[in-house]
């Protein structure tokens, strides 16, 4: 999945590859990737947060998309889901 990200200190090309339980990335774009994404950060986390998010926005044409958007939910339907209030510290006292 290649990502093409207009906002931020990293602006540009990226591409991500998830192989053998490994999520690789790197700042170019990679040949042949079944999907490309133009968005900007906060689009980008907004994605990952809610299922359905990015399809709806690529319909929206808030998110350009160039391949298959199932790329994108093949990925995050890996990712765990968590509680917002998950407690980083716990007090002893």
């Amino acid at each position: 999945m290649n990502l093409d990200l207009s906002d931020g200190d990293q602006l540009g090309p990226h591409s991500l590859e998830l192989a053998n339980g490994v999520l690789h990335h790197r700042p170019r774009h990679t040949e042949g990737a079944g999907l490309t994404l133009r968005l900007n950060k906060a689009q980008l986390a907004g994605a990952l947060l809610k299922p359905g998010a990015l399809r709806a926005a690529v319909d929206a044409g808030q998110i350009e998309a160039d391949g298959d958007v199932a790329v994108f939910e093949a990925l995050t339907d890996l990712l765990d889901d968590f509680s917002p209030y998950f407690a980083l510290t716990n007090s002893n006292a």
